[in-house]
């Protein structure tokens, strides 16, 4: 029994395209008709593109997949197996860090409605800090521009945060550095670079606050003078430079607002 391209089309779910694709690549073996250009299918093509589609389902790639359809060699195809299977793992612990992170980020976007513009005393969470910019001007080299890739590829877990000088800032003036950071769990279970001139901030007691800066309110003392006023009126003193992690950017296209968890470090 001969099957046109059509009805291998309908019945295995792939297009004609991808079916002279496979073709192409040695996967199954059309019969042409030359008087009429029709290509005919066997039942044993049939069964070659479930297991094709089996190894794509699998995750390994269009070429990786005809390799696999070719060979005749037991142990090489264990051996990829064993690398898929490898992949497929890292995957998944890559996905339950996503998920986990997603949760944490989610919650507290949801804390916007109790804390923006609220103070309160509590302990930071430790982080890595990764410094990029200075008033505007970047600070990489090429040695640190390939560890700065690393921790690009990592984003969502490396999060944009701004450092502000503590000394301006308690005067109502803006002078910032630019970063990414991320929780010191997150950067272990992911894999970032780590060393010179990564930065380790460590758990400490700091002034927390929800803020937020957009498109015509972007200076220091129009976002945090509220945070300054507390920090002044409770006697505080800042022991490091406040800096931020920003956690949701809203209104892209209008006024643009970037909202932020900032840490004010205190004695």
């Amino acid at each position: 029994m001969l099957y046109k391209i059509g009805v291998m089309s309908k019945l295995l779910g792939i297009s004609p395209e991808g079916l002279r694709l496979y073709e192409r690549r040695g996967m199954i073996r059309a019969i042409k008709d030359e008087e009429t250009g029709i290509r005919y299918y066997q039942p044993l093509d049939i069964t070659a593109l479930i297991r094709c589609r089996s190894y794509r389902r699998y995750g390994f790639t269009m070429n990786e997949t005809a390799d696999l359809m070719n060979a005749a060699d037991i142990d090489y195809v264990i051996g990829q197996y064993k690398q898929r299977e490898e992949a497929i793992r890292k995957g998944i612990e890559w996905d339950i860090q996503m998920l986990s992170y997603l949760k944490s980020i989610r919650r507290v976007v949801e804390s916007i409605e109790g804390d923006y513009e609220k103070c309160r005393i509590e302990e930071c969470p430790s982080m890595y800090r990764f410094v990029y910019m200075e008033n505007g001007e970047l600070v990489l080299n090429d040695d640190t521009m390939e560890k700065f890739s690393n921790w690009m590829e990592r984003v969502p877990f490396s999060a944009l945060s701004i450092i502000w000088d503590r000394d301006l800032f308690m005067k109502g003036e803006t002078s910032f550095r630019a970063a990414l950071c991320v929780p010191v769990e997150y950067a272990k279970a992911v894999g970032h670079c780590l060393g010179d001139p990564v930065e380790y901030l460590p758990p400490r007691k700091c002034v927390y606050t929800l803020s937020s800066e957009d498109s015509n309110r972007f200076d220091t003392e129009s976002c945090m003078g509220y945070a300054r006023a507390y920090i002044q009126k409770k006697k505080l003193t800042l022991t490091d430079d406040p800096y931020c992690r920003t956690f949701l950017s809203t209104d892209h296209l209008g006024n643009y607002t970037r909202w932020r968890q900032v840490w004010f470090p205190i004695e």
